[in-house]
């Protein structure tokens, strides 16, 4: 299993074109909504080179159920930004020698996710259309830590009001939007949307959120280094996930990567 992932971690890092990129210029900006260029100016994108890959790690938790007991949580994570794909691969640690291991792939335009115990026996793996579309919503969402990707060709941005605006993403025949709200101070800090979730053998549309904090520099870009996705119930919101980004690197060549 380790060999596979590290030959799928590495098919996404050589999907992206690796040719050399000029810096980021002010007028790149120009025809965005207002509170997207401040965004954008705050995370400092203006002088820096395009990124094309993403390397990361994290650390947090994972809660089953409502109401349930939060499981630690590792994970790392491989993004391309041309095409959009990316695959994570976490381990959750339900007792000291009992683990459960989940994978989240986007790429060549289709989605997996797959849940393993001890990452060898598979409880669910699902590459249904629908977790296509909750795969490309969770890269647009997940851009927020390689910002200049925003100013991808393949989305399209509509202004709301003064903290907000939808980004849509199209990439091949999918389509997906999601509303980015932002502070006084330019950050994003709020993802919403209308998400597939998987409840029993069916995956239902559903109000999602992720919630950006901690902003730090790292590699000359502001970018926040914590955030905690949620659905949005009838009997109230169900947090999931939270997690810390650990480390990042862009622009890696590619590389065999063993998951944590």
């Amino acid at each position: 299993m380790q060999g596979t992932i590290g030959r799928d971690m590495h098919a996404v890092s050589e999907t992206t074109d690796n040719g050399e990129s000029s810096v980021i210029a002010e007028s790149q900006l120009t025809g965005l909504p207002d509170v997207v260029q401040c965004y954008l100016r705050h995370a400092r994108i203006i002088g820096k080179e395009p990124i094309r890959t993403v390397h990361l790690k994290q650390k947090g938790a994972m809660q089953m159920k409502p109401g349930g007991r939060w499981f630690p949580m590792v994970g790392e994570q491989r993004f391309t930004t041309d095409p959009p794909a990316f695959r994570w691969h976490g381990i959750i640690r339900l007792l000291p020698l009992i683990s459960l291991s989940g994978t989240d792939m986007l790429r060549d335009g289709h989605g997996q996710f797959r849940i393993a115990l001890f990452d060898r026996i598979p409880l669910v793996d699902d590459h249904s259309p629908e977790v296509v579309q909750a795969d490309l919503l969770r890269y647009l969402a997940e851009i927020v830590w390689f910002p200049t990707a925003w100013l991808s060709d393949a989305i399209a941005w509509e202004g709301l009001d003064d903290l907000s605006a939808r980004a849509t993403l199209r990439y091949r025949e999918h389509s997906v939007s999601a509303v980015m709200h932002f502070n006084a101070s330019g950050e994003l800090t709020r993802v919403s949307a209308e998400r597939y979730r998987k409840e029993g053998k069916r995956n239902v549309l559903t109000p999602w959120v992720g919630r950006n904090s901690a902003y730090r520099e790292m590699h000359g870009l502001l970018i926040p280094t914590h955030c905690e996705v949620a659905w949005q119930l009838a009997a109230g919101e169900y947090s999931y996930f939270h997690c810390e980004v650990t480390t990042i690197a862009y622009n890696e060549p590619p590389e065999f990567v063993r998951a944590p």
